[in-house]
């Protein structure tokens, strides 16, 4: 297939400097509630509009690294979308840029 000649030459996005990042990153200080021996919830109370509590499955070890970035915040950001049932999910493949392991199910 071949490019069209008006696209051939267009100019690459820059990348986003730091400042113009679209989420922060650093660690999550907020509430992580131990649910059992692998799994932590975010309270729906952490955040105005999270319509259900989020759900983060993983061990001690785990959780450590996932408080280092921003992944749980994603988790939190779930939990307001408008159809979300029960929790937001989110399983030990979590990492920050698009939580994998994230899962939430619609009506």
């Amino acid at each position: 297939m071949k490019t069209p000649a008006s696209l051939a030459h267009a100019p690459r996005p820059n990348k986003l400097s730091k400042k113009d990042e679209v989420m922060p990153k650093g660690a999550f200080n907020s509430p992580l509630e131990r649910v059992n021996d692998c799994c932590w919830r975010i309270p729906k109370s952490y955040q105005q509009g999270m319509r259900v509590d989020g759900l983060i499955y993983a061990d001690d070890r785990l959780i450590e690294q996932i408080r280092h970035d921003q992944a749980a915040e994603q988790v939190a950001n779930v939990a307001i979308l408008p159809s979300i049932q029960h929790a937001s999910l989110a399983m030990p493949d979590i990492h920050w840029t698009l939580p994998l392991g994230g899962h939430f199910r619609r009506k």
